[in-house]
């Protein structure tokens, strides 16, 4: 996870991220933002971007790993109860990608998308399965982001049930 220093970098560029472009957000804005000095900064991270990258590494890839395999297995039931998780944590606390703007959340989702070469030999997949998943993430961001805009109208589950049906459209 890291220590307190980087941690607390890590969630004042996020927190930065909620209200300005991402190219805006300047070391001296998170320093500030963290309360810690420039030296400590520049012990753990050597720009913005790696501090955001270690983020991601940290808590969006654990995100991507666990939900990875659920999509890929095309257990429906399963799919629609791991969306409906990640539906309910949308619902129920601030999350930063959701939170930031919105050419901020582009720059985050692209750093958390991953391709279909990290399952290794794709081509031994079928194309739904090959490809779902990484399209899946980006919607399930815009849908979660949609909602949220909605003032959370739906529950959870209703929203999780759109998605797979969405993204699947089985």
């Amino acid at each position: 996870m890291g220590n307190k220093t980087e941690i607390a970098l890590q969630n004042a560029a996020l927190h930065l991220l909620g209200d300005r472009h991402y190219l805006d957000v300047t070391v001296t804005d998170l320093v500030r933002e963290a309360k810690v000095s420039r030296a400590s900064f520049y012990r753990h991270y050597n720009s913005f971007d790696d501090v955001v990258n270690a983020y991601i590494q940290s808590r969006g890839a654990n995100m991507t790993s666990k939900l990875l395999p659920i999509l890929l297995s095309g257990d429906k039931e399963h799919i629609i109860n791991a969306l409906t998780e990640i539906y309910s944590v949308v619902e129920t606390k601030e999350d930063p990608i959701i939170n930031s703007l919105p050419e901020n959340r582009l720059y985050l989702q692209n750093k958390i998308n991953v391709g279909p070469h990290l399952l290794g030999r794709s081509g031994d997949l079928p194309i739904d399965k090959a490809f779902g998943p990484f399209v899946g993430y980006s919607t399930i961001v815009d849908i979660a982001v949609a909602w949220k805009k909605g003032g959370f109208v739906y529950s959870a589950r209703e929203v999780a049930e759109y998605t797979y049906w969405y993204i699947w459209r089985k």
